[in-house]
This record gives structure tokens, C-alpha cells and sequence, in this order.
């Protein structure tokens, strides 16, 4: 019931929300125990499955952000933190694609297995970045598409596309779409037309850090009052400069309420970089963000950002992803030798059970 239409492994004493989406590289949900094994895998059972199909070892990448026996995997685990329904960070998911790769050309006989709760979004999303960066898929819509033929999911967060999007960028081009320069919120605009979502009321905006435990960046407050005087369908609000708390990072949280008695109403949420904002402003439309609720169809927020000078964090942002593209050279070099995509992602035969045909 709780894996719903995702194919599942089904092989003699085993049946398990698990997927083998190539012969090397497994997608799954959470290896449970306790009471939580009554609705995910029992811990023990893919411990035993892994052992039986795969002797010759594998890695299990844990992306859920939660801990639990790794003995169980011979220790074999690889963690990365990813906060549940967000993207990963950027420069923790391209470190974790390339570490991924590197393990499976170095061990030709071994597999991955991608985990996070569910087995679908962040597990979708490192899976479709591997598919990509392995060559074997001209893009990630390419390759989540296949991970749906798969696994009978796929990725559909539009925040978690979007990280996706920057990491097929960062494969085509390196840092050159980068602008390493830090920012802060200069202001916040709201526009619809719709003017009677905006009269009279007040909505607040929460910028957060999600690499750096959800760290409060802003908090803003747009009061509409002015609209009932006004023949305008959109107002802004200039974000005082000592409201930015720090401007070294890299990955937002937004999220939009609704003022009320206590929290008030979330309208929405969404992830972005501020390394891949050109041009001074980032305009969000429903359809770039998580889970909209009662808002206009037409609703518009338009981010308008400042750039700092700031030349020490300038350059440690820089020095970040040069080391990536350093790696991504080299990765770029590899996929030039005959056969590595097949050798990457096909290089043990797949049992019948797994019933796969990779093209190459």
C-alpha cells in the first residue's frame, strides 16, 4: 500500500519496494526496523538480499537523513545530508553524483543502492543525475523518464528539477553559468490580477539556509494596504539591508504564509541557488514552486537581488565548484574511452528476474 505502483523486487522469499533501475544501480525506500518496518523494507530482509545477489559488495548511499544500523551493510555506507522533499544542496549533490561514478568505475563488479524514505524523489534525483553524468542519457529528462520506465515513479518536485537543471548545466558548461558573486534580497515583488488575493492583506516571506540546518537568512512582511488606493495589481517591498543575516549562502529556502493569529497560511515553498541567478532577479511563477494553495494561477513573485562586494566569499564559492569542474574534466575525459557508459551502469548481467535492456 505504501510503495503504491512502484515496481517492486519479487524474487523467491523476497518481495521489497525495490528496484533494480540498471544492473548496477538499485533504487529503493528506507530499510526499516521497529515499527516503521511494518510500511518500508524490513532491514534485515534487503540486508540479506544484498549479500545473496551481490557478494561482491556494494555501497548503500543514504540519502534520508536518518541514521540506522550500518553494520547491517557491512558498514558500507555512504550519507549525505538532503533534507526530505527539498533538492540537495549544490555542491553537496554534484560531490555526491561524482563520488557515485568514481565507486562504480572503480569496482566492476559491484552496485549502488539509492535510498531515501519513500525511494522516490531524492532517489530519483541522484539516480537520474548518475544516469546523465554517466553519458548514457543526453539529458535528465531523458533519464527520468527512463528511471519512470523503471520504477513506475519519477521526479516531480519542481525544486528538485530545478537542482536538476543546474546539474545538467554544470555537466554542459562547468562554472561558466555561475555567478559566484554573494547577494542578498534587494526586494520582493508580488503581482497578480487578481486584486482580491492582494487587498488587505499582508503575506511573509522566510528565507533560509537548507545546507546549513534550515539557518534563518530574512524574514519579511508585505503589507497590501495601499492596493485599496491604488489601481495597481502588484506592490513591492524594499528589504531593509540589515534584515539579510548572511550572505554567503548558497542554497534558499523560501517559504510564503499568509499573516495570521499565530503562523498563518503557507502558500508555498521553493528551493533555488543563488549562484544561478543572473540578471538581478529571479521571477517565480505556480508552477516553479512546492505545493501552491489557494493562490491566482497567474500569481507572480519577482526576487530582486543585490550583489556584494564581498571578494573573500566571491572566492570561496569559486574555489568550490572549480575543484567539481576539476572532477568534471576528468569524468568528460573518461566517457571518451570506449564503453564506459556500458561498463558503468551495465557491468554485471542481469538476472531474468530483473528483466533489463539497457541501449548504450
Amino acid at each position: 500500500m505504501v510503495s503504491n505502483k512502484k515496481i517492486r523486487y519479487k524474487n523467491g522469499d523476497f518481495n521489497l519496494d525495490l528496484t533494480y533501475i540498471t544492473p548496477r544501480i538499485i533504487a529503493m525506500a528506507y530499510p526499516a526496523s521497529g515499527f516503521e518496518s511494518l510500511y518500508r523494507n524490513k532491514i534485515n530482509d534487503v540486508s540479506k538480499m544484498m549479500s545473496e545477489n551481490h557478494s561482491a559488495g556494494f555501497l548503500v548511499i543514504n540519502t534520508s537523513n536518518k541514521k540506522y544500523d550500518f553494520q547491517k551493510f557491512d558498514n558500507q555506507v555512504y550519507n549525505i545530508v538532503w533534507p526530505n522533499h527539498f533538492p540537495c544542496p549544490l555542491y553537496n549533490f554534484i560531490t555526491a553524483v561524482f563520488d557515485a561514478i568514481h565507486f562504480l568505475d572503480k569496482n566492476v563488479d559491484k552496485v549502488i543502492a539509492i535510498h531515501c524514505k519513500a525511494g522516490k524523489g531524492r532517489t530519483g534525483s541522484l539516480t537520474c543525475a548518475i544516469l546523465q553524468a554517466s553519458g548514457a542519457f543526453r539529458s535528465i529528462a531523458e533519464a527520468n523518464e527512463y528511471y519512470f520506465k523503471q520504477r513506475a515513479v519519477k521526479v516531480t518536485l519542481p525544486s528538485q528539477i530545478r537542482y536538476l537543471q543546474y546539474f545538467e548545466d554544470f555537466m554542459d558548461t562547468g562554472c561558466k553559468t555561475f555567478n559566484f558573486k554573494p547577494k542578498r534580497i534587494d526586494f520582493i515583488q508580488i503581482s497578480t490580477k487578481d486584486k482580491s488575493f492582494l487587498k488587505g492583506e499582508t503575506f511573509k516571506f522566510k528565507f533560509k539556509d537548507f545546507a546549513n540546518g534550515n539557518k534563518k537568512l530574512a524574514k519579511v512582511s508585505l503589507s497590501s494596504a495601499t492596493i485599496e488606493r491604488s489601481q495597481e495589481i502588484k506592490f513591492t517591498c524594499k528589504v531593509d539591508v540589515g534584515a539579510w543575516k548572511d550572505h554567503t549562502a548558497i542554497d534558499i529556502l523560501l517559504v510564503v504564509r499568509r499573516k495570521g493569529m499565530v503562523t498563518g497560511k503557507k502558500l508555498f515553498r521553493v528551493n533555488f541557488s543563488i549562484l544561478k541567478i543572473n540578471g538581478g532577479k529571479l521571477v517565480l511563477r505556480m508552477e516553479d514552486v512546492e505545493k501552491p494553495k489557494s493562490v491566482p494561477e497567474d500569481l507572480e513573485i519577482t526576487l530582486g537581488l543585490i550583489e556584494l562586494a564581498d571578494v573573500e566569499t566571491e572566492k570561496q564559492n569559486q574555489a568550490m565548484f572549480e575543484q567539481l569542474e576539476v572532477r568534471l574534466k576528468r569524468l568528460k575525459d573518461a566517457r571518451q574511452e570506449k564503453g564506459f557508459s556500458n561498463r558503468l551502469l551495465n557491468g554485471l548481467d542481469p538476472t531474468k528476474q530483473m528483466g533489463l535492456s539497457l541501449k548504450l
